[in-house]
């Protein structure tokens, strides 16, 4: 049961940082275009920067998962 819920864990984080963190960078960079940059990137980088951080984390929490119990 464990084995499983490792490979959920690393699935997630796989999926979840290589197609939605690219979709929020273009996202965010078409808002900066369309509001003035100014106003857009006052939010967006650092959201990016602090959503790129929990990212790294959760991957590699879910790598060490995978290495300390191999299935």
């Amino acid at each position: 049961m464990s084995g499983f819920s490792e490979i959920n864990l690393f699935t997630l984080a796989l999926v979840f940082g290589c197609a939605v963190i690219p979709v929020l960078i273009v996202g965010s960079l078409v808002l900066c275009q369309a509001r003035g940059s100014s106003r857009g990137a006052r939010w967006a980088l650092p959201a990016l920067i602090i959503l790129g951080a929990v990212v790294s984390v959760m991957w590699l929490l879910d790598l060490l998962l995978v290495i300390a119990n191999p299935i």
